[in-house]
């Protein structure tokens, strides 16, 4: 019996610091950069093309495919500007930790296709490389 009541007031006490409001940030460290400093988001603008050496990947967003994420096409000549862009809002983002399934993160190269570059997928059986159907 002599348990039960400590427990209880264990118990207590850690449901009483948990009312505890924590404190508030410090103002002058902002959580995530405003909107207006940084879009980690690719414009079309930045995807259109003439021709396959227009284009390049890039990731999607600020995380790649070793990160859960995927690949897009874009215009070479506007990565460089687009890693600009996301550096203040990426560098805070934390990305999850594992290899992405996704189709785009198979591709080698971005091709131009009516006139947006987009990741060439890889042609062949879904199911992974190499894995054929066990026969009977």
């Amino acid at each position: 019996m002599r348990s039960l009541a400590l427990l209880v007031a264990v118990l207590a006490v850690s449901l009483a610091g948990c009312k505890e409001k924590a404190a508030p940030p410090s103002p002058t460290v902002p959580l995530l950069p405003a909107v207006t400093e940084a879009d980690p988001i690719v414009t079309d603008d930045e995807c259109r093309c003439v021709a396959d050496v227009d284009c390049t990947l890039t990731t999607l967003d600020c995380c790649g495919c070793a990160a859960l994420g995927k690949q897009i096409g874009v215009r070479t000549d506007r990565v460089e500007a687009l890693t600009e862009r996301r550096r203040p809002i990426c560098g805070v983002v934390a990305c999850a930790q594992g290899i992405s399934e996704d189709p785009s993160c198979a591709a080698a190269r971005a091709v131009c296709r009516e006139g947006t570059c987009v990741p060439e997928l890889a042609a062949g059986p879904k199911g992974g490389v190499g894995v054929e159907k066990i026969a009977d």
